[in-house]
């Protein structure tokens, strides 16, 4: 039950809400423009102005099918990766910040799990999107709760009409027992999209490693999962669209040297309404997103969450565009370590802004305020600029410079776990700020190249930290964190003849992420936190000559300290992987070959603690397209 200034705080909030769809309402009854429909899946990039984004290429998305979204991220990015094990649980560290410190977005939706205030990153195959963003530092203004180190964003195909039958599939076999089957079929004419995908590996995952000179097989890590894609689109008119997407997972596997299961089961669907007015576009969203997990057969945790999302863009005048929105989140649980069914109601307010000052110079203000129920959420404003200082066809440079404040509200194993839960746990605030430079230059159409430079602060406070109290942990508001570092990016192309290019891309990350505050002695303090490396640097060159493709991927990991007092250490590690691979088509057919080399020079590492990772590798791949 509500108190009467909790009560009076709802009736203004939903009367709020009322006057925002109102406004839609009557904006579009003035409507009187024929304008065909368009789907903004990066459309928040405008309202981003200052920070770094980065996307994954689409043509190394078609080529890696097979990885799971955490191997890619280690692969393609300056971010790591926290891998326990082969297949094993993934987390990220998003620029030295915990792995719940990062907003997962799956066409709009956060789909971190909202008992673990986290995603797995080995449970999103690169199979189940086709778009893949990071953005980087806090986007809380944008994204909401969790975007406090960074963002991912994975979206599913756009639709597109009149474009027939298109039917794929992929095999790969692999070491440790590999079999990975994907297949797709894609349809649509002037009106009708369909878009199914589906996929399924199966991983014996028998792997030997060396451990002092000795040789020992890794027991109880066998995976097995899979999946389904649909993607549906219907337009009504030149104005009007439905978009239906829905992704099942399934996952079963052993937790490599302990002696325990875990199964995952995942459904989100997503039923989204655009339509285009003579002022500006509507988007309405209402989605479902149910999520199991099942331990050892015995501890099961259940979540359901509703998530209604609304936005209409505008622009009041020709420098000026805003985006108004208003998004609820219901999540019902059903966990055997709870107390009782615990119902949560998140709804947030929030308004964006794109402000063309000068032709060269552009600004976003962006403000958002979350209401949880239960406690206070605090208000999340940001402001980014960019000025380009050489703007011409052929060469640009850029400048940019944002500051923001982000926030986490506290999952809900930290407020309800039983026992240890807190349920005057605060939420996470942090401060962010970073500006860089970008420089793109074109040389006709021989060679291309993109190089950005990034420096970043953070502050964030009230972190969450479980402690140990008598026989149990329970977490509370303890740690303040600083975080600073440098940021380089690259890719370039090079066409040496009409069909031989050359590609290159490199990411570099510098972190360094202290504690401020002691936990209990002085010896913790500015000390950098466990499993954030100091260093973090991945190269990627790919040849490409006549339909044949050798792409080379070399990632180093640097050191990473395992305690507070940083006593204790993992060695870094470099990783190098080799992909070679042929296309070749017939009239409608398609088909193409790879075979890969993970891990090609057999080191032997780690990546937490004693979680065994395997040595050399092999994965050939054939996959069939028809279109």
């Amino acid at each position: 039950m509500f108190n009467s200034n909790g009560l009076f705080m709802y009736v203004k909030l939903y009367l709020s809400i009322a006057v925002f769809f109102w406004s839609i309402v009557s904006l579009q009854a003035q409507d009187t423009l024929l304008a065909p429909v368009e789907i903004y899946d990066q459309a928040y990039i405008k309202y981003a102005l200052g920070t770094k984004q980065q996307s994954v290429d689409s043509t190394w998305l078609a080529r890696n099918r097979t990885l799971n979204l955490g191997n890619l991220l280690m692969e393609q990015t300056g971010v790591y990766v926290k891998q326990y094990g082969n297949g094993m649980l993934s987390s990220l560290s998003f620029r030295g910040t915990g792995a719940g410190h990062t907003a997962v977005l799956w066409n709009g939706i956060n789909i971190n799990s909202p008992t673990l205030g986290e995603s797995d990153f080995s449970l999103l195959p690169v199979a189940a999107t086709d778009q893949v963003t990071l953005q980087y530092g806090s986007a809380s203004s944008l994204f909401g709760s969790d975007a406090i180190g960074g963002s991912i964003l994975l979206n599913s195909s756009t639709p597109t009409f009149q474009k027939g039958l298109q039917t794929s599939l992929q095999q790969s076999i692999g070491s440790f027992g590999r079999w990975d089957t994907q297949a797709g079929l894609q349809w649509s004419n002037d009106r009708w999209y369909s878009n199914t995908n589906l996929y399924r590996t199966q991983l014996e995952n028998d792997f030997f490693v060396r451990e002092n000179g000795n040789e020992r097989t890794i027991n109880n890590a066998a995976t097995h999962s899979y999946g389904l894609l649909q993607d549906i689109g219907y337009r009504l008119d030149n104005r009007n669209e439905l978009v239906l997407n829905t992704w099942y997972h399934f996952s079963d596997r052993g937790l490599q040297n302990y002696n325990a299961t875990q199964e995952d089961e995942n459904l989100r669907l997503s039923l989204s309404y655009h339509h285009t007015t003579s002022q500006g576009f509507l988007r309405v969203q209402t989605a479902y997103v149910q999520d199991r997990l099942l331990y050892n057969n015995t501890s099961r945790t259940l979540t359901k969450r509703w998530i209604s999302n609304g936005t209409y863009e505008i622009s009041l005048a020709p420098f000026v565009t805003l985006q108004t929105g208003v998004k609820t989140d219901v999540i019902w649980t059903d966990v055997d370590n709870y107390a009782e069914r615990y119902r949560q109601i998140r709804t947030d307010l929030f308004a964006l802004s794109h402000w063309r000052i000068l032709p060269r110079w552009q600004a976003s203000l962006n403000l958002r305020q979350t209401f949880v129920s239960g406690f206070d959420a605090p208000f999340a404003p940001s402001l980014g600029t960019t000025y380009h200082l050489i703007d011409q066809p052929t060469q640009q440079l850029q400048a940019k410079a944002t500051v923001s404040r982000s926030y986490r509200v506290p999952n809900l194993n930290a407020m309800y776990w039983e026992p240890g839960g807190n349920p005057d746990i605060r939420s996470e605030t942090g401060t962010n700020w970073e500006g860089g430079l970008r420089y793109k230059k074109e040389y006709k159409d021989q060679l291309q190249f993109d190089v950005e430079a990034t420096y970043y602060q953070m502050n964030v406070q009230d972190w969450i930290l479980w402690q140990p109290i008598s026989s149990y942990w329970s977490p509370i508001n303890l740690r303040e964190v600083n975080v600073q570092g440098v940021e380089l990016q690259a890719t370039g192309q090079w066409r040496l003849a009409p069909t031989t290019k050359l590609r290159l891309s490199g990411n570099y990350a510098y972190t360094q992420s202290t504690n401020k505050i002691s936990e209990s002695n002085g010896e913790t303090i500015h000390k950098q936190l466990p499993y954030v490396p100091f260093h973090r640097l991945s190269i990627t060159t790919g040849l490409e000559i006549k339909g044949f493709w050798l792409t080379g991927n070399t990632h180093y990991t640097d050191v990473r300290f395992t305690t507070t007092n940083n006593e204790q250490y993992i060695d870094g590690f470099v990783l190098t992987n080799l992909q070679l691979g042929k296309h070749f088509s017939y009239d409608k057919h398609a088909f193409t070959l790879s075979f890969d080399v993970n891990n090609i020079f057999d080191t032997n590492y780690r990546n937490v603690g004693n979680q065994a990772m395997p040595l050399r590798n092999y994965l050939l791949t054939f996959r069939y397209q028809f279109n």
